[in-house]
């Protein structure tokens, strides 16, 4: 699975490239439907979107990051600050440096993600890159605390943008503030989301708090997966040797902040109205995440206003390889991964007995069988049980039922065609080995000379 962050096709640029008689090679397949997508937002002719070299794409430094030097527009020179001081994967990077930008005109748009910035430990460069965002996003709040009450109330009041280090309590379980938290940050990525509260005197009116703003959370760890679904996924690694960047010092990069803060405050008044109509007008990117999909429009509108057709193809490498991780870790999902099993097992020709139906202790001997699965250890070292299968598959809509004599109680192959379809990827057919040739044998081999 490609890396979040990481290119999925490192060697294709999808732009029209020399090939050294001076003519250009076509254009790829993918980046002719983005560049088709943005002509049709920005209402261009076709023609207008050429194929102009993309200085600066794809050329390596000893990291294996892509060097941004020559990315144009503004987006470019948020991705350059970014780089100076913190080291970021190729796609999240320009994903971020358009997040940043996107922020400012947030009231434009329907919805808007939230960014995670996770780590495997500390010492990962978390707080820098707050610290750098602090000077370019709009109203930043930092806070590394903040209770549910406080957060809707400064999200009503300032609609700021709220950056959270030590974010860790919000995977926290049992914590009634932690979850309550949690919620208000899932609804949050709405225009509309709002919290209700009795307020007033002797608390006897309704009031409502908008819950609807940027939102950076960083933390050690992974983030609550719901959480996770509604945010762009910055993953730091602890430096090597090999990643160069400046030191941070916040008197001599707050000059830099402060520069480059104007210059997006005055691009946003300028293009404001342009982004919102090709908000409008355009198409997400054609991934299986369709929150996922609709949450990077903003993005996408950004930059395609400010014209930079590599950072878009970026964006789209970034879409798909956020649409791999979630394939992947929805498979490892203990619902997702008996469905799998449970379509094994119907499609098992081997196992007597199996006509459409399995009965409940059939499937779970079955089940139990396949150690390499957690089935047979399913609760503290126990087996499952019928009411742990039962209620691992309802919320799928799969019910036991009864056998066609009404003398067996189980479960139908015809109950899971539905969510199979819907959550699991189209089988693989089994492939029958090849039997090799026999070579044939002349009826009168020739004699050897001697």
């Amino acid at each position: 699975m490609p890396k979040v962050g990481q290119s999925t096709k490192p060697s294709t640029n999808g732009h029209a490239s020399g090939n050294g008689d001076g003519k250009h090679q076509p254009r790829s397949g993918v980046a002719e439907r983005i560049a088709t997508n943005r002509a049709a937002a920005l209402e261009l002719p076709g023609e207008v979107i050429g194929d102009e070299a993309a200085p600066g794409r794809d050329r390596r430094d000893s990291r294996d990051r892509r060097d941004f030097s020559g990315l144009s527009g503004l987006v470019g020179e948020v991705v350059r600050y970014l780089q100076r001081y913190a080291v970021l994967h190729d796609a999240e990077v320009v994903s971020l440096s358009a997040w940043i930008i996107a922020a400012w005109l947030i009231d434009r748009f329907d919805r808007f993600p939230h960014v995670c910035i996770c780590s495997p430990e500390k010492r990962c460069g978390k707080t820098t890159l707050l610290d750098l965002l602090a000077l370019i996003v709009p109203k930043p709040r930092y806070t590394t605390n903040i209770s549910p009450a406080a957060l809707y109330r400064v999200v009503e009041q300032e609609k700021p943008t709220l950056l959270m280090d030590e974010s860790q309590s919000l995977v926290r379980r049992g914590s009634e503030a932690s979850e309550t938290i949690r919620e208000i940050l899932n609804a949050g990525i709405g225009k509309n989301a709002k919290v209700m509260r009795c307020g007033g005197q002797d608390n006897t009116q309704i009031q409502e708090f908008s819950v609807y703003s940027p939102k950076v959370f960083a933390l050690i760890g992974e983030p609550d997966a719901v959480l996770a679904d509604r945010s762009l996924p910055i993953s730091l690694k602890r430096k090597t040797k090999d990643d160069v960047v400046e030191r941070f010092r916040s008197r001599v990069v707050e000059e830099v902040g402060i520069s480059l803060k104007e210059k997006i405050e005055m691009w946003c008044s300028e293009h404001g109205e342009e982004v919102a109509a090709v908000y409008d007008r355009l198409e997400p990117f054609d991934i299986a995440n369709d929150r996922m999909a609709e949450l990077l429009v903003p993005l996408q509108a950004v930059l395609t206003v400010d014209g930079s057709m590599e950072a878009l193809e970026v964006l789209h490498e970034f879409a798909i390889a956020i649409d791999a991780r979630d394939r992947e870790q929805e498979a490892q999902s203990p619902g997702v991964r008996l469905l799998a099993a449970c379509r094994e097992l119907f499609d098992d020709n081997t196992i007597s007995g199996i006509s459409g139906f399995l009965s409940t202790d059939m499937f779970l001997k079955l089940l139990h069988e396949r150690t390499d699965e957690p089935w047979y250890r399913w609760n503290r070292g126990e087996p499952m049980t019928r009411e742990a299968l039962a209620n691992l598959l309802r919320p799928f809509g799969i019910k036991p039922s009864r056998s066609k004599d009404q003398k067996t109680r189980g479960y139908a192959r015809a109950d899971f065609e539905e969510a199979w379809g819907r959550y699991l990827p189209p089988p693989t057919p089994s492939k029958i080995p090849s039997i090799p040739a026999i070579p044939s044998i002349p009826a009168n081999p020739p004699k050897e000379a001697r």
